[in-house]
């Protein structure tokens, strides 16, 4: 029929962020629908009777809501969030990662020399290990008490076998040939790029262990910031932990939040075509601002981003472009 168009499907929507120069155009991908509602106030005169003589038009609003597919840093900080994007850096999840030899190392080793006094321990060259670093806590068991309680490793020289720890020996001291218990630990496997921790769990139970900051007593662990490296309690060797942290990558991208001052918002340009039928509708909003921004998420579905927006004249007096193809 002459005259006639119809719309039908999701139709593509764009963003242009407008405030900052040479902004790149964003498609809110994989578009699932897009809502625009034109909304005015209607200002009624009343005489006497009950209904109105008169009708004019006050405030007037264009909001819209678009829902879509695609998970973009472009579009969530060019639209919503205008703080600082980083490209080459993202954080990573290791949930439940579990030590390779499935059980945390329990360490013990015996003494080549006594130390009458001061801090350094002597052990065989090459027979300490790399995990025995600063914040593993160290217990003589052959003479309780010539370590203080609380003790922990400072340096580790596993080539000459030095181990000095942040208290000096008290008493008669630590003997040649006393056995030296130290903390068992595990390295994650990502500890050069280690964010943040997010606990630990017996593999067996799933029951989660207390963080502490000192010496872990058992069903305890202490991650120590220094070396990446979570400690426990000589009580816990040999139990298999699963650990969950995160990590930085050299990859993605991250928008960092600032606590920015109030007024500050990112403005763009939103531009809507839907076709069908060989006619075409485009809609262009000339400064809009987004209102919200969600990520819905579900146990069995996609993660649909909705963006919430508001749209305003600009500088010129302009809100909007509405063109079609039906006379």
């Amino acid at each position: 029929m002459a005259g006639v168009q119809y719309g039908f499907g999701s139709g593509r929507l764009y963003g242009i962020r407008s405030d900052i120069a040479n902004s790149t155009p964003v498609q809110f991908g994989t578009l699932q629908d897009v809502s625009i509602e034109f909304d005015a106030e209607i200002k009624e005169l009343y005489g006497q009777l009950q209904y109105s003589v008169d009708g004019a038009r006050g405030k007037a609003k264009i909001t819209g809501k678009a829902k879509f597919a695609n998970i973009s840093p472009l579009l969530f900080n060019n639209l919503f969030f205008g703080q600082t994007e980083t490209t080459g850096t993202q954080k990573l999840f290791a949930y439940n990662e579990q030590y390779s030899t499935s059980s945390i190392a329990a360490m013990s080793l015996a003494t080549i020399a006594a130390t009458s006094s001061g801090n350094t321990l002597h052990f065989t060259p090459g027979s300490v290990p790399i995990g025995v670093d600063v914040g593993s806590y160290i217990t003589d068991t052959t003479h309780a008490g010539v370590i203080p309680a609380g003790s922990y490793v400072l340096t580790n020289n596993p080539a000459t076998g030095l181990v000095t720890i942040n208290n000096n020996v008290t008493g008669a001291g630590v003997a040649s040939g006393d056995t030296i218990v130290f903390s068992p630990y595990i390295y994650p496997s990502n500890a050069a790029t280690f964010d943040t921790d997010l606990g630990v769990v017996y593999a067996s139970t799933g029951v989660p262990l207390v963080s502490v900051f000192g010496e872990p007593a058992p069903g305890e662990y202490f991650f120590a910031p220094v070396t990446k490296v979570y400690l426990f309690n000589p009580a816990d060797a040999s139990t298999q932990m699963q650990y969950s942290y995160t990590y930085t990558s050299a990859t993605g991208n991250t928008i960092t939040g600032a606590n920015l001052l109030m007024g500050s918002t990112p403005k763009f340009m939103a531009v809507f075509e839907q076709s069908y039928g060989g006619n075409t509708t485009v809609l262009k909003l000339y400064s809009c601002v987004s209102t919200k921004l969600s990520l819905p998420t579900k146990i069995d579905d996609y993660t649909i981003p909705e963006l919430d927006f508001s749209a305003f004249a600009n500088g010129a007096g302009l809100v909007f472009d509405l063109s079609m193809s039906a006379t």
